[in-house]
């Protein structure tokens, strides 16, 4: 199932950066947000996977962080290509740190 979620990350990637490149309407600061959006899902879900956690923890976050990593995504592609008054890329940092957390927080429980 791991190396499932690596191969899977890798071709979502590979796949957008071909898009990227083949459509030229394609903005490259959303071709990066997605390819980082991308990574930062199949590391999370990799990482929990990976990790010492009870197994309904690691089945939950692997649906939760399937569905911020699509929120992410979403975020990622609608995002405006400067910082100012971006607020699909706030609410992309939001989706993230929220995720840190809950794997922080699922790591602090593995010990209880």
């Amino acid at each position: 199932m791991r190396k499932i979620i690596i191969t899977i990350g890798f071709v979502l990637i590979l796949l957008n950066s071909i898009i990227g490149f083949v459509i030229s309407g394609y903005n490259p600061f959303n071709i990066i947000m997605v390819d980082v959006s991308l990574f930062f899902t199949t590391s999370v879900i990799y990482f929990s996977l990976q990790s010492n956690m009870p197994d309904g923890f690691k089945i939950g976050y692997t649906v939760i962080f399937s569905f911020t990593g699509l929120m992410r995504l979403i975020c990622s592609v609608i995002a405006q290509s400067d910082f100012t008054n971006n607020f699909a890329f706030v609410g992309f940092a939001i989706l993230l740190c929220l995720e840190i957390v809950c794997v922080v927080i699922g790591l602090s429980l593995k010990d209880k």
